[in-house]
């Protein structure tokens, strides 16, 4: 199954990340709380109040201490508090892999930042991003759908 990529950016209550996941054909149930909203992800070992994490494990201690977040497990996991936000799935890692992209930031708009240096003679796809203060250089080709951060020296790089 491939992954979608969502990044949406914003919130999602715990009954949306259900039925994103039955619209990405991941049966899902929801046992537990469903006015939670994750704010964040988490691995299972550093989970904490309003986070998204998964647990496939056998060591149910890590889910003990859990307290106000969303797990994805599959069914029959004791131990767990009655205020976490249960998703019941085959796959939690699968699950957890799908919804974790909700939390991603928006991707840049295509474009060059008003502070990158880009040389005349570089070649800079319509659906790149050339973000602050890149630079690319003489001889640069950056891409269908390449991305810099803040501060990359992208010169001599050619992915063209």
């Amino acid at each position: 199954m491939a992954i979608p990529k969502r990044q949406g950016g914003g919130a999602i209550t715990v009954e949306a990340i259900v039925e994103s996941l039955r619209e990405e054909g991941v049966e899902a149930a929801l046992l537990g709380p469903d006015d939670i909203s994750p704010t964040h992800v988490r691995p299972i070992d550093m989970a904490d109040e309003n986070c998204l994490t998964f647990y496939i494990g056998g060591d149910s201690h890590l889910v003990k201490g859990l307290r106000n977040c969303v797990l994805f497990c599959k069914e029959g996991l004791a131990g767990v508090h009655e205020s976490v936000s249960r998703v019941l799935v085959e796959d939690p890692r699968l699950a957890f892999a799908i919804i974790a992209q909700e939390f991603l930031p928006p991707l840049p708009r295509p474009g060059i930042h008003p502070t990158a240096i880009v040389n005349d003679a570089s070649e800079v796809h319509p659906t790149a991003y050339v973000g602050p203060y890149c630079t690319l250089g003489e001889v640069c080709g950056w891409g269908r759908m390449c991305d810099s951060s803040e501060g990359d020296d992208l010169s001599g790089y050619d992915d063209w």
